[in-house]
Formats: C-alpha cells, structure tokens, sequence
C-alpha cells in the first residue's frame, strides 16, 4: 500500500442477496474509513449497511464501474483485525454468508435491513373506482403508515405497478429505507442544577408551588433526578423552562446501561487445591497453547478455571468462559462473580436485546474483562485475550443451528486462540470423541483429573464415583412390576427421602407420553405439517393436547380413535410430566418439581429452579438433559435414569456417545457431598457397550469400542461430513430438484478427477415434513467436502451444515 490515503475499500454488504466475498467500493476523497468500521454503501438502487474488511489503494476487480462508499455508520471502527479474520474463516469454513459472518461479530441487534414504507397522503373521502385500488387505499389509510410486505400480505393485489399509480396521483408515497437497529442505546432524561445545592435551596425559599419543590427535591437528591421523578412533582414544561431561563437547572440526556443482575463480590479464591488440581493449574499456566482438561465428575475443574481466570486477568488480560446451557449460566455465574463480580459481563438469550447491546460495549470498552455465557458469548470482543475456557466442551448445543453461520463454539474459540495467543481449554468428565482423539494426537495437551473430591476443612478431601446399578426393565415386566420406576429405584428413592436427601430423575422426552396408538387398529395421530406422532402433554390448566414437539402444532386428545371409532387409545412411552405425576403419587408426601424446556422458558426459571434445589425446598427433580450439564447440586444423593433407551436408538452415529455421556453426566450429580452416590439406570438393553462403560465410569472403554467403529464405518473423527437439506412445499418437485442437485455435485467431483467426497442421497429427512414443507438430505462425506461446494450456488431454499452433530 502506497503512502496516501487507502482509495478502495473491500465490504461485506448486508444485502439480501446471500455472498460468501466481499464487495469493492472507491473511498471518495476525503472520506477516512478503517477496516472494521461499518458504513453505509450504494447496492443496487438502495443504500445497505456495511462493514470495511480492507482497505487498498487498488481495486481487487476491475471493468465495472466502481461505487463510491455513501458515508461512514460510526466514527471507528467496531471490528478488530482478529474478528475481521474470524468473519472471513467463518465463511470459508462453514460456507456460510459473510454478512451473515460478520454479524455476529457486531453489537447484538445492530443489523439494519432494507424496508419499504407505503404511507397515505391525500385519500380522498370517496375512494377511486377500481377494487383493488381501494382495498390498498383503505388498508394503508386505517394505519396511516405500513411495510411494503404488511400491505401486500394483507391485499396481495398491492402489485408494483398499481403503487406506482397511486403515488404518481398523489394519495400514497412509497419510500425504501433502513430499519432502526434492534439494538441501541437506552438514554434517560434528567434534570440537573446549573447551581449548587445551598443556592437552589435559597432560590426555593422565594419561590412558591411547584418551582420551589423542584429546586428543593434536586438540592436534596445531590443536584440530579431523573425527568419522570421531577415531573411526579407536579412539574410541567413551563415550570422548568423558567427555571431554565432563571439558570438554576437544565435538562440533559444520559446514557443508562442496561446491567443485568451479577454478583459483585471479590473474595479471594480458596487457598488449597488438591495434588492434582495444582499440578493441572501448573501445567496449563506454564505454556500458553491448547488443553483438554478430563476430569471424572465432581473432580474440581470450575476450581481450576478460577486459578487460570484469575492469573489471566492479574496480567492484565481478557478471559471467555463458555457454557453449554442456559440452565448452567446462572450457577457459573454466582461462582464467578462471588470473586471476580466488578470484572464480569454475562452473554445468554435470556438476558434481553438491550442488556446483551450493552454488555458488548462494556466489554470492548474493557469495563468488563471476564465473559461467561453461552454459545453466542465467544464472539465478545474482549481486549488483549489470554483465556478462553470451553466447559463441558461435548455438548451438542455449542453447534449453532438456525440462523447461519453454523458454526461450533468450540472451534470458533480455537480459531480465536490461535489468532490471538489466548490459551484454550476445554474441559469434560466425558470428552467429545473428535477432541479426545485430536488430543491423542497432539493437537490438544491432555490433563487429566482423575479423583472426585469434597470440600473439606483443610483443603479438598477424595470422594467415590457414585455406584451404579444397571436394571433390566425386561425382568421388571416379568416380576409383574409395570410402573415407570423399578423396585430397586423405588427403594432407594424412599431412603433417600427419610434421610433427608435429594432425588434427581431424569428420562430426555418430554410430555406425558411419547404418542398416543389405537389398541384396536394401530392408528397413531400425527402432525398434519410435519407428519411424525404427537406427544401427549399436560397444559398448565391441566386439559390434555396432543402436541408436535417439532412445531408446536397443538389438538384434542381425541375420545375416540379417529381412524376406527375404537375406544382404546392408550398412550405409549415415558415423558417428563408423566414422571413428575408418577413420582407425586408414588412419593405423595415428596416436594417434586419439573424442569426442561416447557418449565424454564420464562426469564430467570433456571435461576428459581436452581435456588429451590440449593436451599433445600424440593426433593425430587423430574428433567430432561438440562439436568446433564454439570450442575453442582450438594444435597442429591440418588438419580435415576428411567429410560436410558431414547438417545441409544436414534438413527445417528452419535447415538453411543451421546447415550454415555447422558448417563455419565447425570450420574455425575449423584453424592457430591456423600460418602456414596447411588445411580439406577434403567434400560431394556443392559448389555449396551455405553451402559456398561458409563456403569463402570470407564470413558476409555467407551472411547476404544467408540473410535474403532467409527474408523471401519468412516464417521469423524476419521472424515469429515457436510449436511444439505433443501425444502420444498411439493413433494415430487423437490425431490427432482434435489435429485438433480446430487447429479450435479457427482459430475463436478468426477469432472475434478477426484473420488470423493461420497455423496449419499437425496433421502427424506428423518422428519420428512416440517411445518407444512417436505425435506431432503444430502450427505457429503470425505477429508474437506466442503470443497465441492465452495463455487456451487445452491439458494435460499438450501441450508449447509458443516461438520453436523446430528444428522436427523
């Protein structure tokens, strides 16, 4: 690059038109823009949004007419160069838009898209003669103004040519523009003495009425309140205009951050860890580079975390610690706070879009210099990054799936290590297969955890991996025992109680029943939109609706089978709320509550959730694999795992590991504080190479019989896998799409003179309908399948998963 001014400039557009490069604008002269500043650029006949990747003083194409930038958004750039370089590889990675990339690398919320406005001017009374004219004249005028796509919705008759004619004759404007952001600053007016405070309350002394307690109350408040606080006074705008002009007081617009609610404690970290807890301290802290951290359940690893956040934010770095859920933020949260609460900033969905808006700003501004928080947390734009903690790193939901980009959290905090030198760690009792072998490979350095531990007076204290007990459901049946609990469950569940314990059960179904069957024809109710079988659920009044767990779509429990008028239909299948209502009358003295994805869907239901289990007030929690996710609840003594079948049963390759690692984690909550946890996992196939692994807690057992397999049928970690799945309203147009699509990408590979990637399908979708579309798969498989499909222009109506962790 030359000397001067950069004159061109490559952008990532927020057009409507998905593009994985970025666009060429000419900087006007003058003009000062940075890489990573958003501004505004010409697109088409609109003016979109847009963020400056790079600067050069040539252009990258040539023979076009080159646009000129319309003006900077923000006086600086909001991008560094390390989350420049993250947009771009995410892009490349997960073939995802760059826009879409960038995006979620910006303040929460601050995406603008193009709208089109239609607003009544001049209607006249009587509306023009033709029909469609006047439903769109009548539609817009009741509202004064409405969206090009809220009109057309309402009358699609609204064409392009019949707007143009009625702005032409003056009765509507029709006008393209930028929405607002969703997220933005919150300012609050405020009203302040010009004076002080022994002045104002002289002033007051030779007023009367209103003025004299304005002037009063703000000498009283230390010179400031807020407007809506003055005008709770009596105060209207000429009293403080008055007092304005008098210049006693003013009125001002402060910036108010939006804080949600974290410990501010800064108590010094235990003084004693375990032999082993500092040797994976000493290790880690001695070389900045990548860790797995495997310790067995209960083994201290949050302990471990602490010491490394601490040391990194003494040197004056930045650290990101990533949970898997939700459910574990608030627990994560109170831990870190307690020590470091001025230091933290939180990310997860729950907090509202101003609170997370907010919380960035904080955090780049280095306010904050500790990030917990869920998946979305990794793209916190920490200053000077030293740390980033992955824990429970196995879990699924660090994948994103809806919007795009798709990524993995996971890999997403390796890129980021890597770019900045931050130290990586990620920590599991029961490590993803892929990590566990990239570790044996050296990609990771392994430290290992292998003792469970207790506090205790003088330091942690060794505690025993709960016991394990495998029951056969088959001989229950044969013994005559048909309740959703076994006897020896039952038994253990009951000495738990009289001894003052908590009991935790845990099945991954939710509802009553999986489905209702017609014991006389065999007739199953389904979805009409997704076509797979309704669960049976309880409402919160209490009625029965059978729902898609898939769409949500909700019926009556019929009386009658619809298919044959039988009487018999009978549900089928375990849930949570059929747990919850099986253990309060089996247990009806017990206090039982229930949590999963239909309890914990309001603001702050982890949080309460959590506080009833931690002080004591329930005894036995019914839940799904919320319960799974490294919860440290001291008073649990005994789980159990009523049906260990569901996750082993699923068509995916990741059926065994999944089905470990649920029964491993769960059991995990079991005696943390006893001498002794007891586990009861119940299942109609004991034999199961992950039942008995997770049985004898030996995840290296599993992980051999795991990784073997997975080497002969060509699953990660040993190729690499690309998921499409078009949609389409007609079935058999969107199969010959889909077809075609396949024969393409097989004529491109061979063409290439390569033999893979393998390409599988189209095949149905394992819910083939879904919300009223049919779906397809095509599955890519081989060392970089992604390559196949860097120059394929699929559209909208596909989605590219890149290395998926399901394929249902």
């Amino acid at each position: 690059m030359g000397l001067g001014a950069a004159r061109y400039a490559e952008v990532a557009v927020n057009s409507p038109i998905p593009a994985r490069r970025p666009y060429t604008y000419r900087i006007p002269p003058g003009m000062r823009v940075l890489p990573g500043q958003p501004v505004f650029v010409p697109f088409g006949s609109q003016v979109l949004q847009g963020v400056v990747l790079r600067t050069a003083d040539e252009p990258s194409v040539g023979g076009a007419e080159i646009k000129e930038i319309t003006a900077p958004a923000e006086p600086e750039p909001l991008l560094d160069a390390a989350h420049i370089a993250l947009a771009e590889w995410l892009t490349e990675e997960y073939l995802a838009p760059l826009w879409d990339a960038v995006a979620v690398c910006l303040p929460p919320g601050y995406s603008q898209t193009p709208v089109t406005m239609v607003t009544a001017r001049n209607v006249p009374a009587l509306y023009p003669g033709d029909a469609s004219e006047r439903r769109i004249l009548q539609f817009v005028s009741s509202r004064g103004q409405v969206s090009l796509a809220e009109l057309r919705q309402a009358v699609p008759e609204a064409t392009e040519a019949r707007l143009r004619s009625l702005q032409e004759r003056g009765l509507l404007s029709v006008a393209t523009g930028l929405r607002l952001p969703g997220g933005r600053p919150k300012f609050e007016r405020r009203v302040r003495l010009t004076v002080d405070s022994a002045a104002a309350r002289r002033e007051a002394g030779q007023r009367r009425g209103v003025e004299a307690r304005v002037l009063a109350a703000l000498a009283d408040a230390g010179g400031e309140l807020p407007l809506s606080e003055v005008r709770a006074l009596g105060a209207e705008r000429a009293h403080l205009q008055r007092l304005a002009s008098a210049g006693l007081l003013e009125e001002t617009a402060v910036r108010v951050w939006r804080q949600p609610a974290v410990p501010e404690g800064s108590e010094p970290l235990s003084a004693v860890l375990s032999p082993a807890q500092q040797a994976a301290f000493e290790t880690i802290v001695s070389a900045p580079g990548r860790y797995l951290l495997h310790g067995v359940t209960g083994s201290g690893k949050t302990e471990v975390y602490l010491r490394l956040a601490e040391r990194a934010l003494a040197d004056g770095g930045g650290v990101i610690v990533l949970v898997p859920e939700i459910s574990l933020t608030p627990q994560v949260i109170e831990r870190f706070g307690r020590h470091f609460g001025r230091s933290l900033a939180v990310f997860h969905s729950q907090l509202s879009l101003g609170e997370r808006f907010d919380q960035w700003f904080r955090v780049r501004a280095g306010a904050a210099r500790l990030v917990v928080g869920s998946r979305s947390a990794v793209f916190a734009p920490v200053p000077n990054l030293r740390l980033i903690i992955v824990d429970e790193e196995h879990e699924p939901s660090f994948k994103q799936s809806e919007p795009p980009p798709r990524y993995h959290a996971r890999e997403v905090a390796r890129f980021l290590a890597e770019r900045t030198g931050a130290t990586l760690v990620l920590g599991s009792a029961t490590p993803d297969v892929c990590t566990y072998h990239a570790a044996r490979r050296g990609e990771y350095r392994l430290v290992e955890l292998g003792e469970r531990l207790a506090p205790g007076e003088a330091g942690p204290v060794p505690l025993p991996l709960p016991e394990v007990t495998v029951v056969d459901m088959r001989a229950e049946l044969a013994a005559g025992n048909r309740s959703v609990f076994s006897r020896a469950l039952q038994e253990a569940i009951r000495g738990a109680l009289d001894s003052g314990e908590q009991v935790i059960l845990f099945t991954n179904r939710l509802g009553l029943a999986r489905f209702l069957l017609c014991r006389d024809c065999g007739f199953v109710p389904q979805c009409p939109s997704c076509r797979v079988a309704m669960a049976l659920m309880a409402e919160e009044s209490g009625a029965l609706r059978l729902r898609c767990t898939h769409c949500g779509r909700r019926t009556r429990v019929p009386l009658l089978c619809p298919s044959c008028g039988g009487p018999r239909c009978r549900p089928f299948g375990v849930g949570t709320q059929r747990i919850e209502r099986e253990a309060r009358a089996t247990f009806p003295n017990a206090r039982v509550a229930r949590w999963d994805s239909d309890t914990a869907r309001r603001k702050g239901a982890h949080e309460r959730l959590l506080q009833q289990m931690t002080s004591g007030e329930l005894d036995i929690l019914v839940g799904t694999q919320v319960l799974a996710k490294g919860l440290d609840l001291p008073a649990v003594s005994v789980v159990g795992v009523v049906d260990a079948d569901v996750a082993l049963n699923l068509p995916v390759y990741t059926a065994h590991e999944r089905t470990y690692q649920l029964i491993e984690q769960v059991a995990g909550r079991a005696g943390r504080r006893f001498a002794r946890g007891q586990v009861f996992v119940q299942t109609y196939q004991p034999e199961a190479p992950p039942i008995q692994a997770a049985a004898a807690h030996d995840y290296l057992a599993f992980y051999e019989h795991e990784v073997a397999h997975r080497r002969t049928a060509g699953y990660p970690p040993f190729a690499r896998l690309v998921r499409l799945e078009f949609r389409h309203a007609n079935r058999e147009r969107g199969l010959r799409h889909a077809i075609a699509v396949a024969n393409e990408l097989r004529l491109r590979r061979d063409a290439a003179g390569h033999t893979e990637p393998e390409i599988l399908g189209p095949s149905p979708a394992y819910v083939h309908r879904w919300r009223g579309l049919y779906r397809w798969t095509i599955l890519l498989r081989g060392r970089d399948p992604a390559s196949l499909l860097r120059d394929v222009p699929l559209g909208t109506a596909w989605s590219v998963d890149v290395d998926p962790v399901s394929l249902v």
